[in-house]
Parts: C-alpha cells; sequence; structure tokens
C-alpha cells in the first residue's frame, strides 16, 4: 500500500471515530431542540466540519417559499441544510441510509414513493401549503449526477406550486478537489454504495462546496412550463458560476473561508 493511500486509509478511520462521536453527542438535540430549523443547520455544520468539506454560498439565502437545485450527492442535503434550512423532498428509499436517512427523518423530510403516481400527487398538494409558512427544497431531477451538466427537470410535484404566484427560487450547486476528481469520487450516481463512498470521503480533506441562489420567481404558468423555465435557470447558474469554479485549481487555503464548514456571507 503506498503512503497517500495509507494515509487516506488513517483519515478515514480517524472521521468514522469522530463520526461516532458525533452521533453520541447530537442524538438528544434531534428530540430536545424546539426549532428544527436551527438543529438542521447545525447538524449539517457539524457533519461539513467533520468531513472537512469547505462551502462558499452566494445570492439571496430563502427562509421560505420552494428551492429547488441540481442534484450530485447526499452532501447536498448538508451543503443546503447548513446554508438555508428547511424541508427537504426526497425519494423513499433514503429514510433508511444511514446518517443521511436519520438526519432527514428528524428534520421532518417529506419522503415521497417516486414510482408511485399517486404518493407524487398527495405530496404535490402537500407542497404547496408547507412552502406558504417555510422552506421546502426540491431536487426536481429526480436523480443524482456527476455535476457535469443538468438534468432535465420533472413537473410531476410542481403542480401545486405552478400557480397562486408563489415563490420558487432555483440554486445551483458543485463540488471540486484538489484532485480533480470531484465528478468521480464525490458524486454520488451510478453504481456508488453508500458506505465505501461516505469512508472515501471521511479520508479526504480537499473537497470544496459553492452553492450559489439565484433570484426568487413568482410562478404563474402550468407545471409543465414552470419545470422547464426553472431547469434552464438552474442551468444558466451552473453554467455562469460553477462550471467555471470547478475547472479552477484548489487554492492551498481557500480563503476566504474561515474553516471546513465556513461560508462566505451571500452576495
Amino acid at each position: 500500500m503506498s503512503r497517500p493511500d495509507l494515509m487516506g486509509m488513517v483519515r478515514a478511520i480517524a472521521g468514522t471515530a469522530r463520526f461516532a462521536g458525533w452521533l453520541e453527542r447530537t442524538h438528544w438535540r434531534a428530540t430536545e431542540l424546539p426549532d428544527r430549523a436551527d438543529w438542521m443547520r447545525s447538524a449539517c455544520v457539524d457533519l461539513l466540519d467533520l468531513l472537512r468539506i469547505r462551502r462558499q454560498v452566494f445570492g439571496p439565502v430563502p427562509s421560505r417559499g420552494l428551492l429547488v437545485a441540481n442534484h450530485l450527492s447526499y452532501l447536498d442535503v448538508l451543503v443546503l441544510g447548513a446554508s438555508a434550512p428547511g424541508t427537504f423532498v426526497c425519494k423513499r428509499e433514503v429514510s433508511s441510509w444511514p446518517l443521511i436517512g436519520s438526519l432527514l427523518r428528524q428534520a421532518r423530510t417529506l419522503f415521497v414513493d417516486r414510482s408511485s403516481r399517486r404518493d407524487a400527487a398527495r405530496l404535490a398538494s402537500e407542497l404547496g401549503a408547507r412552502s406558504d409558512d417555510e422552506l421546502v427544497i426540491l431536487f426536481p431531477e429526480g436523480t443524482t449526477s456527476p455535476g457535469t451538466e443538468i438534468l432535465p427537470f420533472h413537473s410531476a410535484l410542481l403542480g401545486s406550486l405552478s400557480q397562486g404566484g408563489r415563490s420558487i427560487q432555483p440554486a445551483a450547486l458543485g463540488y471540486r478537489t484538489a484532485a480533480g476528481d470531484a465528478a468521480e469520487r464525490v458524486s454520488f450516481c451510478g453504481e456508488s454504495s453508500f458506505v465505501p463512498h461516505l469512508f472515501h470521503l471521511l479520508g479526504r480533506r480537499d473537497i470544496e462546496a459553492k452553492l450559489v441562489f439565484g433570484p426568487p420567481l413568482i410562478a404563474q404558468t402550468d407545471r409543465k412550463h414552470l419545470a422547464k423555465q426553472l431547469e434552464r435557470l438552474v442551468r444558466q447558474l451552473h453554467e455562469d458560476r460553477i462550471a467555471p469554479w470547478q475547472c479552477s485549481p484548489v487554492p492551498a487555503k481557500s480563503a476566504p473561508l474561515t474553516g471546513p464548514s465556513g461560508a462566505v456571507p451571500a452576495t
């Protein structure tokens, strides 16, 4: 085994120990803290610290309405939850995943069976009422991608949000590493298995995340046109703000970040 591989394994083992300690410290907070948004933000910041992932956040951060973003990995939940905590909409299978599943269940995530039209219709009707009072976060691509492009947006969950003047905000996010392998090793897609993927991330120290919020829009169209409009806006944010950043080298010290989970102020 080469020295870099050995060091990575040592860091992964140490990271696993830190994660076990995090679970022990924060388990009680999920039930005792009345404000779930505050708990979600704190938990996500803690986990980003544990994973040594630095983040940069730009744009107007929403507090209510619907937020739609591209989807690359379970890490998206941590980056978004640390920046704009809200109620996530996720596929039902995620609820049984270690770590992320527990976090999302405690944060009152809305789980949907994407294979069931009836379940999608049920959830779509609920999203409208939820987004009036809180922030609801949706990944309309319906699956993860390597992050090199934006996949087509699905419209099934946008029905109750496409009319009535509700606020919807696009966002784009991405990752980069010093090794330039974010698409292959940070994104969670294809045939990746959760535990080996997480173990690999625990051994790294070179991951950066960037999240860009676009300006909100008021929905005044049918769900299919709305899906296309949001897809276009997220793709534009990705092309303008994420893709060039992903191609640039990772600096040794990522100023102006203040720590592994530090974020620059929104602008």
